[in-house]
């Protein structure tokens, strides 16, 4: 697999998510989105059209940085 293989992300439909990950529940995730339109904290939502969309390897970035705090 090529470097830029390895970098590609899965792009989830954020009420998708669920199909793809136990964790974090919609709610969660509709609660970040909420926040994010507020203070533009999280980078791995992408507005697409009217639909939201998820960068999983952004997510899990997110989420290993953040890792006890």
């Amino acid at each position: 697999m090529s470097d830029h293989q390895e970098k590609l992300s899965r792009i989830i439909l954020l009420t998708e998510w669920h199909l793809y990950h136990p964790y974090p529940k919609l709610t969660s995730l509709s609660e970040f989105r909420a926040k994010n339109l507020k203070t533009g904290d999280y980078n791995f939502f992408i507005k697409a059209g009217g639909r939201v969309l998820v960068d999983e390897n952004a997510f899990f970035a997110w989420l290993d940085s953040n890792r006890g705090k």
